[in-house]
């Protein structure tokens, strides 16, 4: 507990967290917010029997890239079609792709996002504070693929 590791996240496991393993014992550790292939130091925070769990104490990428925030004169949405960030419930952050679902879902995902933002629709999303908008979730499932979007 207490000791910084350096590791290369390996695949992601239940709830998204990241896991990693210690090269030389083949210890498995546990982080959130690190997906495959990111480098990062992290410090343990809890030790079980055959994993850890960890927090950041220092890594290359911010959850909110730099390079993402827009620029002074940008025109800036008012909308998104993401994923909720950690810890919100009115605060979506606007994903192109996802990194945990096949190539053909992200195609339908590119489709819905040109499609819905069209001004001729006057679809707007839903807002969790007024109670107001249309298009409140969309669930992508492959398999036999289905796709899900309730409509207020």
């Amino acid at each position: 507990r207490g000791q910084e590791l350096e590791l290369v996240c390996e695949s992601l496991a239940y709830k998204g967290k990241g896991v990693c393993k210690v090269a030389d014992t083949g210890f498995v550790v546990l982080c959130d917010r690190v997906l495959p292939g990111e480098k990062f130091i992290g410090r343990v925070t809890r030790k079980k029997g055959s994993y850890a769990e960890m927090e950041f104490s220092f890594g290359p990428k911010r959850w909110f890239p730099k390079e993402s925030l827009p620029k002074r004169g940008d025109h800036i949405e008012n909308y998104a079609l993401g994923l909720h960030a950690p810890g919100f419930f009115d605060k979506v952050l606007n994903i192109d792709k996802c990194l945990l679902q096949s190539e053909p879902a992200n195609l339908v995902l590119a489709a819905v996002q040109d499609y819905w933002r069209d001004p001729q629709l006057g679809l707007s999303p839903y807002d969790v504070h007024s109670h107001s908008g249309f298009l409140k979730h969309l669930m992508l499932r492959t398999g036999s693929f289905m796709i899900c979007a309730p409509v207020m």
